[in-house]
């Protein structure tokens, strides 16, 4: 069919509008019927320089290979920035969509709606090379880049968003400051740092001496916790880095160990034990000849 044009709100069509190879629909106010173009037609609402609000009482069907214009102004005389608001299902799989930004002033983080969708489910399919999250570049007085998303708006919506990496200023996101924050082309994530948990925004230091499981110290060294992460040290009596401890055979060196030079020493896990040797008599650290002379019973003599 050829163009519509409805030259002032509220001004109608009523029917089913059905946009053919090489035709272009443009105006402003409602259709009361379904629309469709085929592949090789445009849906352009409003007319080139003017705003845009056109409401499709109806589904709003473009086929693959057929064509959405809009054009975003300043100050949009409706609800939906983009200019078009269908009350029936919307299914764009496999359009080519042009956003044409004009005058309009988009700061990074801007939300744009282009289409309103109704009710709660997603339009079917994506427009052509633009799935979920891809960026494109708008046609403007400046190359404007833009990720679309088709659960914008109140959910459900397609949207754009003027791109911009929110983790290269702290105060364009929330993540804590114990958190990795990734930008991606719709926003951001935030997500804990390893020895911290929580939900990114918000984090808490893990206490690993806690619990064995998330620690990697020895059984026989001390786990410190510490900002984010933890310490080992082996125990006295091993040595080792924390994480590996051996037993330090204090016996093979009298200077690790205090037993007295007329003591034995014998080597236990982690430490000593001092025993005096015979003949002498005391708690091992400490030994004194025993005078067995004085005591018949401590020695063997003929009386």
């Amino acid at each position: 069919m050829g163009a519509l044009v409805c030259l002032a709100l509220p001004a109608s069509a009523a029917g089913k509008a059905t946009i053919a190879s090489g035709a272009k629909l443009l105006g402003f106010g409602a259709i009361t019927g379904d629309v469709l173009a085929q592949s090789g037609g445009t849906l352009s609402p409003g007319f080139p320089g003017t705003s845009t609000c056109l409401t499709i009482q109806g589904k709003m069907t473009l086929a693959a290979g057929s064509t959405l214009e809009l054009r975003i102004t300043p100050a949009p005389p409706c609800k939906v920035p983009g200019g078009v608001v269908a009350t029936g299902a919307v299914s764009v799989a496999g359009a080519k969509l042009v956003v044409d930004l004009g005058l309009t002033p988009l700061k990074a983080g801007d939300k744009v709606t282009l289409v309103g969708v109704p009710g709660t489910a997603p339009a079917t399919g994506t427009f052509a090379g633009l799935a979920e999250g891809a960026v494109t570049t708008l046609i403007g007085p400046s190359s404007t880049k833009v990720a679309i998303t088709y659960k914008g708006g109140d959910g459900n919506d397609i949207a754009i968003r003027v791109v911009q990496n929110e983790c290269a200023d702290a105060q364009l996101n929330d993540c804590d400051t114990n958190a990795t924050c990734t930008d991606t082309s719709l926003a951001f994530t935030c997500a804990c740092k390893t020895g911290y948990s929580g939900d990114g925004k918000t984090c808490k230091d893990v206490d690993e001496c806690a619990d064995s499981k998330l620690n990697t110290c020895d059984a026989n060294a001390a786990c410190t916790n510490t900002a984010g992460a933890f310490t080992c040290a082996c125990k006295t009596g091993y040595s080792g880095d924390g994480k590996t401890c051996k037993d330090v055979d204090e016996c093979a060196d009298s200077k690790l160990n205090t037993c007295d030079a007329n003591a034995a020493c014998t080597n236990t896990a982690g430490a000593f034990t001092c025993a005096c040797k015979a003949g002498y008599s005391g708690d091992g650290k400490t030994c004194k000849d025993v005078d067995e002379c004085a005591d018949s019973k401590l020695n063997t003599c003929d009386a």
